[in-house]
């Protein structure tokens, strides 16, 4: 039997998580195609749509497909779930470094990709001045959104230099050990100070490392500060990405 939306509770949190690989979908595509939206001086406003959100569901216009009323208490726990820190809790089962498992990545703000696919609602469409952004976004992602549209303050080279640097092993039996640029996680011991106070995730954005590699990377993420809807320029080939060995869904 096809497992639906309105038939699932979001209560528990790790139920929730197991079921990741048909409710990411489907809550998405509910979010992308009902919720309703709203403007200020032409770009889309994350305070007044929280607020058209809100008016929406108050006056019960926002229904499930059996007819269900969805309350705010409701919408709070999706965007309480959409949003956990980190991304790894909420994609049980799906490995975010394969080519479908991408769309659900750590680089992608679930709730507007969302808008995104279903409304063609680019991110630049956003006006990310406004502190209720943080809403739509977890925490990792609202961390880097404070350098969106500023200046990146290294050449190429440096950041090809920053990422053979920070995915070689540094101790232990793998010392030295150069990690393939997909599977690295982390950047660390990059000899620049300022570098170094930039969060896990924009470290690997700008040194194309892990989710952000050009190979994985989904049109659905962010990996380019200066402009958020194109791909970052790709620094220099890397290694093939990994393949799936387990299937993302077992109901299709």
């Amino acid at each position: 039997m096809k497992k639906v939306l309105y038939q699932h509770q979001f209560d528990d949190l790790e139920n929730s998580n197991k079921q990741a690989y048909w409710l990411l979908p489907q809550l998405l595509a509910f979010i992308g195609t009902k919720f309703p939206l709203a403007k200020v001086e032409g770009k889309f406003s994350f305070k007044e749509s929280l607020l058209a959100i809100k008016t929406a569901l108050d006056s019960g216009t926002i229904q499930l497909d059996n007819g269900e009323v969805v309350s705010a208490a409701l919408v709070k726990q999706w965007f309480q779930w959409l949003n956990q820190n980190p991304r790894g809790n909420l994609l049980q089962g799906i490995k975010q470094t394969t080519i479908l498992g991408s769309r659900w990545a750590a680089n992608v703000p679930l709730i507007l990709s969302a808008f995104k696919e279903y409304r063609n609602i680019g991110y630049n469409s956003w006006r990310w001045d406004e502190p209720e952004r943080q809403y739509f976004l977890d925490k990792d992602l609202l961390e880097l959104s404070e350098h969106f549209y500023q200046p990146i303050d290294w050449t190429e080279e440096q950041l090809l230099e920053f990422r053979e640097i920070g995915r070689t092993v540094k101790s232990g039996q793998n010392n030295g050990k150069v990690r393939n640029v997909i599977s690295c996680t982390t950047i660390t011991g990059i000899p620049d100070p300022v570098f170094n106070k930039l969060s896990r995730l924009h470290k690997l954005m700008l040194t194309q490392c892990w989710v952000y590699s050009p190979q994985i990377r989904s049109k659905f993420a962010i990996t380019n500060q200066l402009d958020l809807d194109s791909e970052a320029p790709q620094l220099v080939n890397t290694e093939i990405f990994e393949t799936q060995t387990q299937p993302l869904c077992d109901w299709l």
